[in-house]
């Protein structure tokens, strides 16, 4: 575009008129560019009762350059909504709507009721296979809606893969070893579970609830073979009885770390299992080898009163006594073998849930590869990954989002080189790229702020409070633009934002997080090429369009006129309340409300 000294004084632009300022020079580019960023489009508007479509439709009224469709309704639910719910003319429709408005869905996020795929289900309390396959399928349509509506573009799900503590959490320490997150109520009040994995049944147990077992935790060495923990590690008291001491949650996790040097077995859970089931199974095989005693010395009077010719009633009465306490031999050895086979069953839910987890990753991953190369959408391919969760669930800390992806990618890898597929088996370097290209997360920088609620929570200065955790926000942004610039894990971002560490959906510049400035470090840093997907829609109520303008204004992004030139000016700041956005109304009308064109003057002055 020439300056404004290179018109001629008849040209439109040779002086400033309103509504034109000739574009200025900037001291750095914008974060972004406008296109790159885009908002949340509900399935289902609870508020107005708005469709799938006429939302579509809305967004890009307001001018998103991309879309995220965020599907509300839940998988039980037989009518209302879901991907079954969209026939093709439906489909088409929408996929029409996009393509004439050049405008494109980024990722399709399943509803909050599909919260894992690990299969594990909150309000039961057990992992369950048939649940992970209903959520499983509603993955398998959304891969294949996105393929038809979308022609690509991601799928996530919101990641609770189990309920995990904060304080055994190996991210939970600071370089000088302490505590950075606090559970309501202390370490005490944490659960410690276990999970039967043939079965999927969670049990509980209370951390503060201490064990009672005839070891002492300073000298107990489980690496011993088991037959000598009796003779080398139980002491006896004065009556000769075995010296049963408390055990905390505490004794178990310093017992593994002092004898395990492998740090990625050194698992307390499964210290606490074997002793806790060894205990009941001695204690039940002790009961038969009692009553096992009790039945050879009625054997043994039977044999004697039958050589001495005793009365056959006398006789009956033993036999019949012998068998009674045989019975309860057989059930305490039955009892004993049961027990046995529920400690082989029995492991850590956080071994369990993972591998639930990035198996299912790892065969959606396959599907999407499978509708990508099928549809030949190669230029746009589909990925499926997790969405970063809330703190109380393991999937919610980076160092937990990054290990489900990269877990996933590893199983999706294996699976594709397995020799027992017999079909489009790979060689190990196109299934690494092949699953790099379809496993990808979702980062929801609300989700990460949610930690703020377990930070410093006794500290009273609320700005000093937040000033700190703000550091700790950015260390975790900075932590994930650096792994996904080599392994580019982030297929979308979702920029959100609150005034507390309350679940908040806020525009970027409106909470007390850093939330622009992580959009940055991802996209320079962490050289992210996905769109910025903004889920502000807290404030629609106080002004429809809020969740798109205030993230534009955050970003201050260039902006363009329908003729490609810089329109009004060189950024959004310099345009953004020159019409909309104001608090007043504009100095113009349009529509019904303008004056007749009809007739007018060839000077085109108006008649006063």
């Amino acid at each position: 575009m020439p300056a404004v000294s290179d018109y001629s004084p008849l040209d439109r632009a040779y002086t400033e008129s309103i509504g034109f300022t000739p574009k200025r020079p900037t001291l750095e580019d914008p974060i972004v560019p406008i296109e790159q960023i885009g908002q949340t489009v509900p399935e289902q508007d609870p508020a107005t009762g708005a469709n799938i479509l006429q939302n579509v439709q809305a967004a890009i009224r307001r001018g998103a350059g991309n879309i995220q469709l965020v599907m509300s309704t839940s998988p039980d639910s037989a009518i209302g909504g879901r991907f079954k719910a969209y026939g093709p003319e439906v489909r088409e429709e929408i996929r029409t709507v996009l393509e004439v408005n050049k405008v494109k869905m980024s990722s399709i996020e399943l509803p909050t009721a599909i919260s894992n795929l690990s299969g594990f289900d909150p309000q039961q309390n057990v992992f369950s296979d048939e649940r992970r396959e209903r959520d499983m399928q509603e993955v398998r349509d959304a891969i294949k809606f996105a393929a038809e509506v979308a022609g690509g573009g991601g799928v996530d799900v919101l990641s609770w893969e189990y309920e995990r503590n904060l304080s055994d959490a190996p991210w939970n320490k600071d370089k000088e070893g302490n505590t950075i997150f606090k559970s309501p109520g202390g370490p005490e009040h944490e659960h410690v579970q276990i999970v039967n994995s043939v079965t999927g049944r969670i049990s509980t147990i209370r951390k503060g609830e201490p064990v009672f077992l005839a070891f002492d935790p300073k000298t107990f060495d489980p690496s011993i073979p088991e037959d000598q923990w009796i003779s080398k590690f139980v002491n006896l008291d004065a009556e000769g009885l075995p010296k049963v001491q408390p055990w905390k949650w505490e004794d178990f996790v310093a017992v593994t770390k002092r004898t395990q040097t492998d740090p990625d077995k050194q698992d307390p859970i499964q210290l606490f299992i074997m002793l806790q089931q060894n205990s009941q199974i001695a204690s039940t095989e002790g009961y038969a080898r009692h009553y096992a005693r009790i039945v050879n010395e009625l054997n043994r009077q039977i044999d004697d009163m039958t050589a001495k010719g005793a009365p056959e009633e006398d006789i009956k009465k033993l036999r019949k006594e012998r068998d009674g306490e045989l019975q309860v031999v057989t059930g305490q050895r039955q009892q004993a073998e049961s027990m046995r086979k529920e400690r082989e069953r029995m492991t850590s839910v956080g071994t369990y849930a993972l591998d639930r987890t990035t198996k299912s990753y790892a065969e959606a991953g396959i599907a999407a590869m499978t509708e990508t190369h099928n549809r030949k959408l190669q230029g746009n391919p589909i990925h499926v990954g997790p969405e970063l969760g809330w703190p109380t669930f393991y999937g919610s800390h980076p160092d937990e989002f990054i290990n489900v992806i990269k877990k996933s990618r590893k199983q999706m890898v294996d699976m594709l080189t397995s020799p027992e597929r017999k079909e489009n088996r790979m060689d190990h370097a196109t299934a690494e790229d092949e699953a790099r290209r379809h496993i990808k997360g979702v980062l929801d920088t609300s989700h990460l702020g949610m930690f703020f609620q377990t930070f410093m929570p006794n500290e009273p200065d609320f700005e000093k409070r937040t000033r700190e955790f703000n550091k700790w926000f950015m260390e975790q942004i900075n932590h994930i633009a650096d792994v996904n610039a080599k392994d580019e894990i982030l297929g979308n971002v979702q920029l959100v934002n609150s005034m507390s560490g309350a679940h908040g959906h806020l525009p970027p510049g409106q909470g007390i997080f850093p939330v622009v400035e992580a959009g940055k470090v991802l996209v320079e840093r962490g050289k992210y090429k996905g769109y910025l997907t903004s889920e502000g829609h807290e404030e629609e109520k106080f002004q429809a369009g809020r969740i798109l303008i205030d993230t534009w204004k955050s970003f201050n992004p260039n902006i363009m006129s329908s003729t490609g030139y810089s329109a009004g000016g060189a950024r959004w700041t310099d345009v953004h309340q020159s019409y909309f956005g104001r608090p007043y109304s504009p100095m113009f009308v349009v529509g019904d409300y303008s004056p007749s064109q009809e007739f007018r003057l060839w000077s085109e002055v108006p008649l006063e």
